[in-house]
């Protein structure tokens, strides 16, 4: 275990990145970097049952507490556009409620490096209970870390994840998506935040992925608060934990479906309670609403999916009508946060910094930009902004070549439609209520 000094703006939080002997763990990299190597000499082990949090917690887990109740899911029913609709527009079938959030305890129990799943003394590997194994892959597939036999709800670790050390208590946070700006405000971030508000989290020490962005660390020092031993498991590492603390999903969208596909995809559901606590903790860095003036801002996307491509002449539109234009990898999360608190329109492509809707005002506007594409996930950012309070809106975009790549391609924007976004916003221009058929 290596010990680490934070930064200052995270000096009430304490790493430590747990690691295997140095010779033992810089040749155990070196072997998983080639397929080859791997098979020879790394030993998959064993296929293993799978099964859920619900199923373990009946077996061998304890219910410690609820950290929130079960709350009504508002039902999307139609989207609204500004200008065109999409041709096709498939709602997903989501379930009424999202479940209570609650606090598991297991004993003896192994976790591992950018996954959310643990394994039980007894070889059993336990998945939360949003994730249906024979309907969702998980991205751990994709990652060459996990291998799943959906027919049978077995799985089977690749490359022997190494043993790094052993603890006698720890709150378990690492999870395969926690690298994605989006998905770790929406779904790690807020089982911390209510995970630490909880008086039986006193003393534990978390367990989170080692390797993350600055902002995500620099977001947790500001959750957790108070002075708090984080620990940091690597990518194919793995710990052993006597006493691990579990907190159910507070959100969750499935990473790809598993053939054959299905109809009623999820896009994803979200707890607003859950949100809302880690607003809670970050709202010593948002001014009031009625002490500042409230601004317009128009989010880049400077990523290599989903290529906003005519982006440079929609910021001089913008600028031109007086919206601040942001790239949001060049900010802390701390300034993202004070901006989009002041916002009264956001406008900005699909990408993982739109989840910073959640910071925006209570009847504040979003209008997310995307391409018009079969299986895009039209209501996730919808049920993220119904959370919030969040008057959402969409416009369509043309997909580019590479259209390979589905709805992660590249697409443009026709100019005139953002002038017709600045007119709805002056209430000139009425949007498109569009209904799945």
């Amino acid at each position: 275990m290596h010990p680490e000094t934070s930064p200052a703006h995270h000096r009430d939080v304490s790493y430590v990145t747990l690691a295997a002997p140095m010779l033992l763990d810089r040749l155990h990299r070196k072997i998983r970097r080639s397929k080859k190597l791997t098979k020879l000499f790394l030993d998959d082990g064993a296929w293993l049952q799978l099964i859920s949090q619900s199923e373990a917690l009946q077996q061998s887990g304890r219910r410690v507490s609820t950290l929130t109740t079960a709350s009504a899911l508002p039902q999307v029913t139609s989207l609204a556009f500004i200008g065109s609709a999409p041709m096709r527009l498939d709602l997903p079938s989501d379930p009424t409620h999202f479940p209570e959030v609650r606090l598991l305890r297991f004993d003896r129990a192994n976790a591992y490096g950018r996954s959310s799943l643990i394994q039980l003394q007894t070889g059993r590997v336990i998945h939360h209970d949003l994730i249906t194994p024979s309907a969702h892959m998980i991205s751990e597939e994709d990652h060459r870390q996990l291998r799943i036999d959906a027919a049978h709800l077995t799985c089977q670790f690749v490359g022997a994840p190494l043993l790094t050390t052993v603890l006698h208590k720890a709150a378990l946070f690492t999870d395969s998506v926690a690298t994605n700006y989006a998905h770790w405000l929406t779904e790690v971030l807020p089982r911390i935040a209510l995970y630490v508000r909880s008086a039986l989290s006193a003393d534990v020490p978390l367990i989170i992925d080692d390797g993350l962005h600055p902002n995500l660390y620099e977001s947790l020092a500001i959750v957790v608060g108070s002075k708090r031993r984080v620990y940091k498991l690597p990518q194919d590492r793995r710990v052993h934990v006597q006493q691990l603390d579990v907190v159910t999903p507070t959100g969750y969208v499935p990473y790809a479906a598993r053939p054959p596909k299905r109809a009623g995809h999820s896009h994803g559901i979200f707890s607003a309670e859950a949100l809302w606590a880690v607003r809670d903790a970050c709202k010593h860095l948002m001014p009031p609403v009625n002490q500042t003036a409230r601004k317009r801002i128009y989010v880049r996307r400077n990523s290599g999916l989903r290529k906003l491509v005519n982006d440079q002449q929609i910021s001089e539109t913008l600028t031109k009508a007086g919206f601040t234009v942001i790239a949001p990898e060049e900010l802390s999360f701390s300034e993202q946060v004070r901006l989009f608190s002041q916002a009264e329109l956001v406008i900005g492509a699909t990408g993982a910094a739109m989840a910073n809707l959640m910071f925006c005002p209570p009847g504040s506007r979003v209008h997310v930009l995307m391409a018009q594409h079969e299986d895009m996930p039209y209501c996730y950012w919808q049920r993220l902004a119904d959370c919030i309070g969040i008057n959402l809106s969409y416009g369509m975009g043309e997909v580019c070549a590479a259209h390979e790549k589905g709805f992660h391609a590249d697409f443009t924007v026709d100019i005139n439609h953002i002038d017709r976004v600045l007119s709805n916003a002056e209430g000139h221009c009425a949007e498109t209520l569009c209904s799945a058929p």
